[in-house]
């Protein structure tokens, strides 16, 4: 047991350390600040409360050596992240006292796999999130109808893209409702129960999910143009009204319902601190290890052969980039049906492109996405991209995941971007196969 000077040197300072230790995580492992990363790290010092002198078992500490062992594995940034958070909170259970369940809740929120997850689902969402708004604008009007994410209405067009479709939003909404919790639970004084937090997240989503549909409906009815200070401000109205009072409300509601601490509020500490040099080494070991990992990923060799009237560069990760006076295409490697892929969604967004009016369209019997690409400049591309093994095509990730996993077939992702929409649909006649 440590002395209880030391003990109250932790808990005084523990913040401190705590957020130089996250920002150096993530310079080590991105090279980068990542304004997500950071604000979720501030979130998980601050819902961290320790409830008082109960014994513990080191569940924290078999869950962060379990996972560390499966990061060893299949290499996935996610487990490495979850990891050191199992065994940060081991570490402050076993030396300044036991914890709630609230920050590993945090760290599950803020793993790059969730963004996966959200990014997996998006598309899918914002066709519920435009068939949602276009049954309510059906209430006023017949002259509305939808095609793909596009809302046409009253002879215009409003595109339900990720920028306005709550997907961005979605992530940082959720840790914003976990430090709502936070709140009260040290205002309370209680610690919520692992149910209520799983049921106080579903409603976050919920409202989230809703307060878009509802702003979206209030760009539609009023006309109000992109890129201005009326369409980020229903943005801002309506998060505010239909999320975040609400929500504060249905927290505040349900945190009379938080356990009660018991009685004996004595600080002690857990004997399992012999095991603090284990942490130590583990972890040091796995984040130097990581860095191998990174280099590897970024290394992997481009499979991609010449093509007749293409030029073939290699990229990072495996990407080999096949392009002539006309068109772009992207051919990304098979990765596990467990791993992030490099959906172009992600990747032109990072070259300053917006995706915009996507939309399912079929051709030779297969089912692809298209897109149309905006930057800033008002510069637009037209994309299109799919999921192949084979001969075998889908624009489904859900469907060549689980393929994937049941047949252990590899998939790469095709993707083509032309200038001009004819060059498009002639390049796609080149590459889908019959």
């Amino acid at each position: 047991m440590l002395p209880a000077n030391v003990t109250t040197f932790l808990r005084s300072y523990q913040q401190v350390l705590l957020l130089v230790l996250i920002f150096i995580l993530q310079l080590f492992l991105y090279n980068s600040l990542q304004p997500v990363f950071l604000f979720s790290g501030a979130v998980f010092i601050y819902s961290i409360q320790y409830n008082g002198s109960r014994k513990h078992l080191p569940a924290y500490l078999a869950a962060g050596i379990l996972l560390f062992a499966l990061y060893y594995f299949l290499k996935v940034q996610s487990v490495f992240i979850l990891a050191f958070a199992c065994l940060l909170i081991y570490a402050l259970n076993a030396t300044a006292g036991k914890t709630n369940k609230l920050p590993l809740f945090i760290a599950v929120a803020a793993l790059p796999v969730t963004a996966t997850l959200l990014n997996l689902i998006s598309f899918d969402l914002r066709l519920l999130t435009t068939r949602a708004v276009v049954f309510c604008l059906h209430s006023l009007t017949q002259q509305v109808s939808a095609e793909g994410n596009i809302i046409h209405f009253r002879q215009h067009e409003y595109g339900v893209d990720d920028v306005c479709s709550g997907i961005t939003m979605l992530q940082t909404g959720i840790i914003m409702a976990m430090m709502l919790i936070a709140f009260f639970e040290k205002k309370e004084n209680r610690p919520a129960s692992v149910p209520q937090i799983i049921m106080l997240g579903a409603a976050a989503c919920g409202l989230i999910f809703m307060s878009n549909i509802f702003r979206i409906f209030i760009v539609v009815i009023f006309a109000l143009p992109a890129n201005t200070v009326t369409h980020e401000a229903a943005g801002i109205v309506a998060m505010i009204v239909y999320f975040a009072l609400p929500f504060y409300f249905i927290v505040k509601k349900a945190a009379g319902g938080f356990p009660s601490l018991k009685s004996d509020q004595a600080p002690s500490v857990s004997s399992s601190v012999r095991y603090m040099p284990l942490v130590l080494l583990l972890t040091m070991a796995s984040a130097i290890y990581s860095v191998f990992v990174l280099k590897e990923k970024r290394q992997v060799p481009v499979e991609g052969a010449a093509i007749p009237g293409y030029t073939l560069a290699h990229y990072q990760y495996g990407v080999a980039q096949y392009s002539n006076a006309t068109a772009l295409l992207y051919v990304k490697p098979d990765v596990a049906f467990y791993a992030a892929d490099h959906h172009p969604r992600l990747c032109w967004k990072g070259g300053g492109y917006q995706f915009t009016k996507e939309k399912y369209i079929d051709i030779r019997g297969h089912r692809i996405v298209t897109a149309l690409l905006m930057n800033q400049q008002g510069e637009q591309l037209y994309s299109a991209y799919w999921f192949q093994s084979g001969q075998n095509i889908t624009a489904d990730e859900w469907e060549w995941r689980w393929n994937a996993l049941l047949h252990g077939n590899a998939w790469k992702m095709i993707n083509i971007t032309t200038s001009t929409l004819p060059d498009l649909y002639r390049e796609l006649d080149s590459w889908l196969p019959q």
